[in-house]
């Protein structure tokens, strides 16, 4: 499979360390979008979604994810999110 960031980076004249750092900073932006617009999206901020996620009766983060999805009718993106980030801070 082809790397398909490899013909812009050539073009740019960037290392890879550069490529990815750029990839990794726009992925962040990404995220902290989606952190600030969860209540407007969820009617819920990050911390409250991640105390719902707390008292799930699920084990595993897939577990977590297709029961926000479910149960709540969080976004897939959203879900993992919260998902993710609940497991940064040991829920």
């Amino acid at each position: 499979m082809r790397f398909r960031g490899l013909p812009i980076a050539r073009e740019l004249e960037l290392d890879w360390l550069s490529f990815a750092e750029m990839a990794t900073a726009r992925h962040d932006k990404k995220v902290q979008g989606m952190i600030a617009n969860l209540p407007e999206k969820t009617g819920k901020t990050l911390a409250q979604w991640i105390r719902v996620v707390t008292k799930s009766p699920c084990e595993t983060d897939a577990e977590r994810t297709v029961w926000l999805k479910k149960e709540h009718e969080l976004g897939h993106f959203q879900a993992r999110l919260v998902v993710s980030e609940a497991r940064k801070k040991g829920a």
